[in-house]
């Protein structure tokens, strides 16, 4: 596979499964709720799915919809099997009658997840010069109302790949 921004478009993927996940201080009836999560990469695999690149920036967006007093959102990688978390600066944000989107880069080395040995010390002949993916990561989304309400989203694991080109 080979991933470039100029063949890897965003690509609307599907609503990812597994998806809703609700926590804090909620009452019956709370006045926010989020649904529907999409999320768009600046690099995709052959299949059209969302790709994180280690070694190169990567353009994000992820869609939601929601219903309620939405005051805020954050937005933060979570390495899959560390589960370990970074904080995500959001440069984006759309949210409006319903339906909402924030946009995002991640700089190259963000995803939290762990090689083995660590970089740098990998032998010559263990370079791959084909992409490799090296661990996993999700995307989580919290979003905040004025009234002290929470509601998490986060989607599938991303493949995070070693050395896009």
């Amino acid at each position: 596979m080979h991933f470039s921004p100029k063949s890897a478009r965003p690509l609307l993927v599907l609503p990812l499964l597994g998806a809703l996940a609700s926590c804090g201080g909620g009452t019956p009836g709370g006045d926010l709720y989020v649904t529907d999560p999409v999320l768009r990469s600046g690099y995709t695999d052959n299949l059209g799915r969302p790709l994180i690149c280690d070694n190169l920036n990567t353009p994000m967006e992820f869609g939601f919809l929601y219903g309620g007093d939405l005051q805020s959102v954050q937005v933060s990688l979570v390495g899959v099997t560390t589960g370990e978390r970074q904080g995500i600066n959001v440069t984006g944000r759309n949210i409006s009658g319903g339906v909402g989107k924030v946009t995002f880069n991640l700089p190259a080395g963000t995803a939290p997840l762990s090689v083995a040995g660590g970089k740098g010390t990998l032998a010559a002949q263990s370079i791959v010069v084909s992409p490799n993916v090296i661990g996993y990561s999700e995307l989580e989304m919290q979003a905040f109302s004025g009234g002290g309400v929470t509601r998490v989203l986060t989607s599938n694991a991303v493949p995070v790949v070693d050395n896009c080109s």
